[in-house]
């Protein structure tokens, strides 16, 4: 009888407790108190979020140098909880001390990186149309996935990206182009000269022409295209 005496009366004041106070997790950090929050892992899922989303890269990942001290505590319920103004304190307090891992993607033309962006939707995205626009010639692109921790990469947006790709491969065919046009005396020549006989000498006079002859004629065989 006694035992279920003290189970009630327990229960009883657990009951009065809950009813006045409410459990919530005291923040600090660098041991200035800062206030109090419901969840934890909520609190630090989003307070590392929004320090990705206030950075123009693509953060892979946020280590805080100095870690915000959680303490669990019974607090009146009238106590108010401010996740988002306590956020915004601890970002504050650490943007100079965290470390932030960047991912990044390379373009790159036949082993040479040429353009760097922020996703791999983008890199595929400029990839695909540029071989598309250049189905009749080869060219070589790649992808690779990178990190650093370093905060100066150069990231284009993918109008700005694409279009420096695109020069770039423009520029590899040209100089191929020209690799392969012979050349005379070092001279090069975007098309060869044919043999055949010669029906007409620069600066002959005709009944066919008004004035003399201003180039040279070559009888050949007609190329079949």
């Amino acid at each position: 009888k006694f035992f279920n005496i003290t189970i009630i009366s327990l229960g009883f004041i657990i009951a009065i407790i809950l009813i006045k106070y409410k459990p919530a997790y005291k923040v600090s950090i660098e041991g200035e108190e800062l206030g109090y929050i419901e969840n934890k892992t909520a609190f630090e899922e989003s307070l590392k979020e929004e320090i990705k989303e206030d950075s123009d890269k693509n953060i892979e990942e946020v280590t805080l140098n100095t870690e915000p001290v959680y303490e669990l505590k019974l607090v009146n319920r009238t106590e108010e909880t401010n996740e988002e103004q306590n956020i915004e304190e601890i970002k504050e307090k650490v943007k100079d001390d965290m470390t932030v891992t960047y991912k990044y993607y390379e373009i790159a033309l036949e082993d040479n990186v040429v353009e760097t962006v922020n996703t791999s939707e983008e890199a595929e995205k400029i990839v695909e149309q540029i071989k598309a626009e250049k189905s009749e010639e080869e060219v070589n692109l790649t992808i690779q996935e990178k990190y650093t921790t370093e905060n100066d990469i150069q990231i284009n947006d993918i109008e700005t990206a694409k279009l420096n790709v695109e020069n770039k491969v423009e520029e590899k065919i040209e100089e191929e182009l020209e690799s392969q046009m012979p050349d005379v005396n070092g001279i090069k020549l975007a098309v060869l000269p044919i043999t055949g006989q010669i029906t007409s000498r620069y600066g002959v006079s005709s009944n066919i022409r008004k004035s003399t002859h201003t180039g040279l004629d070559i009888a050949a065989r007609k190329v079949k295209e």
